[in-house]
């Protein structure tokens, strides 16, 4: 099987990883929202899935190339382990973890966010290692080539990633400071288990939108997160809550647009606060035209979680029942 990039494909037979269908799409292996990929083979990561679909012979289709139309981890790394199965299922645990680790933001094998940390490092331009050209051409164009770049450059990383510690070594620094004071208490944390809501209170001087995000991720399972330092708040919902996450339930998101309308008014003209629609892939809820709120933090919380109680689900990831057995 050979990797080709979405926009040269010319309807050739293929498995879109971590993607939505296009024309030729023979099989789409992908935890998107309405993938249509099948009951059987469904997993959180489309890494994941990938790895169902090379364990279950039964769901094999007539395809020779596998491709996506954005770049991610995730994406990578569901197709290397479709280029290369038999190596792919021998380290399956590491490759789920570096897919884990830049699709979801948590990790237990330090060495899969490092692997994960360095990728985004070379993805990411201008200080990237890569050759200039790889950033030029269209959208299209770049996604390709950097699929191109990376494919052969995972397993490398995968055997040695400490031969890329200077694209990891500050971040990974950060995180640990940061973990430390969530696991101190110097960053609490209090969770809703009810509403899958995690409310962390971080030491002042940390910027709510600028703590690293793992360091939350790793120490709670619930998908709501309200964020702050002082009169300072940030709400978001994880990743994992636009996917179809199927190792457990997850609790729908509910539409926040009217909430944040009535915290706007609440600022009397100093600051608006607002969020995107519910299907937006990472919705967050914050203030802007005002470095911080004057709604009491006590306020703020106890308006969110009558907003997550009462609010109907309004975003629902998951395909029509009989949809998910396209092929």
């Amino acid at each position: 099987m050979d990797y080709i990039p979405h926009h040269q494909m010319d309807g050739r037979p293929h498995l879109m990883i971590d993607g939505a269908a296009m024309p030729g799409t023979a099989l789409t292996l992908s935890h998107w929202p309405k993938s249509g990929t099948p009951w059987p083979l469904k997993g959180d990561l489309s890494a994941e899935i990938v790895f169902n679909y090379l364990k279950q012979p039964a769901f094999r289709v007539d395809a020779s190339a596998a491709t996506n139309t954005h770049y991610d981890t995730d994406g990578l790394v569901g197709i290397w382990a479709a280029l290369h199965p038999a190596q792919a299922l021998e380290r399956e645990p590491l490759l789920v973890e570096i897919a884990k680790a830049g699709d979801f933001g948590c990790f237990k094998d330090w060495d899969g966010w490092r692997v994960s940390c360095a990728l985004s490092a070379y993805a990411e331009g201008p200080n990237s290692p890569l050759p200039g050209p790889v950033f030029e051409g269209s959208n299209a164009d770049r996604q390709g080539k950097l699929y191109q770049a990376l494919l052969p450059l995972l397993p490398e990383m995968m055997a040695a990633p400490g031969r890329f510690r200077p694209h990891w070594e500050e971040a990974e620094a950060r995180l640990k400071e940061a973990g430390a004071l969530v696991r101190s208490g110097q960053a609490g944390l209090r969770e809703d288990q009810d509403l899958q809501l995690a409310v962390f209170d971080l030491p002042p001087g940390f910027e709510p939108a600028a703590f690293p995000q793992e360091a939350l991720h790793n120490a709670t399972d619930c998908m709501a997160l309200l964020v702050r330092s002082g009169a300072r708040s940030r709400f978001y919902y994880r990743y994992e809550t636009w996917v179809q996450f199927v190792s457990r339930p997850l609790r729908p998101r509910v539409d926040l647009r009217p909430l944040a309308a009535r915290l706007t008014e609440l600022e009397a003209g100093r600051g608006e606060w607002a969020t995107p629609e519910p299907e937006w892939i990472v919705p967050v809820l914050s203030l802007a035209g005002a470095e911080e709120s004057r709604i009491p933090p006590a306020l703020f919380e106890r308006m969110l979680k009558e907003a997550l109680a009462a609010g109907a689900p309004a975003f629902d990831p998951f395909d029509a029942p009989g949809l998910d057995r396209a092929r």
